[in-house]
């Protein structure tokens, strides 16, 4: 069970806050919901039924410093996925991994897309929108809990890691 305040990851919409435990009513039914304001959405509140498993697995606490660095010094490690051909089995492989939010899956994707989009580059081409759209989706959920853990702005989480894996190797 969370408490109010708990900082916490929800599904894809990143890094929340748990602004309120409380009983709402809807359709006539009242129960216990968890109110979670969004970092990146600070004008909007999500609402998860409590007694939901499915909606509430979608929460997960915040690593710690310690597990985020781990994560970052293992980075240079981490293989690229396999690149996946067919664009609907890709997108949808791509949505799995994001709404699941494993972080070392998200390093993965990251690398991946990262990696094909520079031999597309090479050869004067572009990667496709749905992408290019996976790859932010990915690195704004794993760099907004990176920046909150290692209270660091945002965008100073690329160079974070970059100055981190040159002192590591």
């Amino acid at each position: 069970m969370y408490k109010i305040n708990d900082k916490v990851l929800y599904a894809t919409d990143g890094v929340c806050v748990i602004e309120d435990i409380a009983e709402r009513t809807f359709g006539g039914k009242t129960e216990t919901y968890y109110i979670l304001k969004p970092y990146a959405k600070a004008i909007s509140s999500i609402m998860i039924p409590v007694a939901n498993e499915v909606l509430v697995s979608r929460i997960r606490r915040l690593l710690s410093v310690d597990e985020v660095l781990s994560l970052i010094d293992r980075m240079p490690q981490e293989n690229s996925m396999e690149w996946i051909e067919d664009r609907k089995t890709r997108n949808a492989e791509y949505r799995s991994i994001i709404i699941e939010g494993d972080r070392v899956k998200l390093v993965r994707l990251i690398r991946t897309i990262y990696r094909y989009a520079q031999r597309q580059k090479e050869i004067g081409k572009k990667i496709h929108a749905q992408d290019e759209r996976a790859l932010g989706e990915a690195e704004r959920i794993l760099y907004d809990e990176f920046s909150v853990v290692l209270g660091i702005k945002r965008e100073d989480v690329l160079g974070y890691i970059r100055d981190r894996l040159k002192n590591v190797e």
